[in-house]
């Protein structure tokens, strides 16, 4: 993406339409539920293109400072994804660190 991130992030949400599409989910992410795709299956293709392009729109939020969005979009990742094949409990981490003093 070359650092153009709002450009990045608007191909994210491109890419979340289609992904909520092709899988047959609700237009909006948020609204998606656990039980609407097989979402544990690492080898199903496209429920892992809409949890992999989640991921890739909460962490571009967090990069451009809407931090609670990008919070949001982890939690339905770990919502959909408990087992966290897609790893947003990185991200999350990351997230919760964000403004602590690292002297301690």
């Amino acid at each position: 993406y070359k650092g153009r991130l709002a450009d990045a992030l608007e191909i994210a949400k491109l890419c979340l339409d289609k992904a909520a599409r092709e899988n047959n989910l609700a237009p909006d992410w948020r609204d998606v539920a656990a039980g609407d795709a097989i979402f544990g299956r690492y080898e199903d293709m496209l429920p892992r293109f809409f949890l992999f392009t989640l991921k890739g729109y909460a962490y571009l939020q967090m990069r451009l400072g809407n931090l609670e969005e990008g919070r949001a979009a982890l939690l339905k990742l770990l919502e959909l994804d408990p087992s966290d094949k897609i790893g947003a409990a990185v991200l999350l981490g990351v997230l919760e660190r964000v403004g602590r003093d690292d002297d301690g």
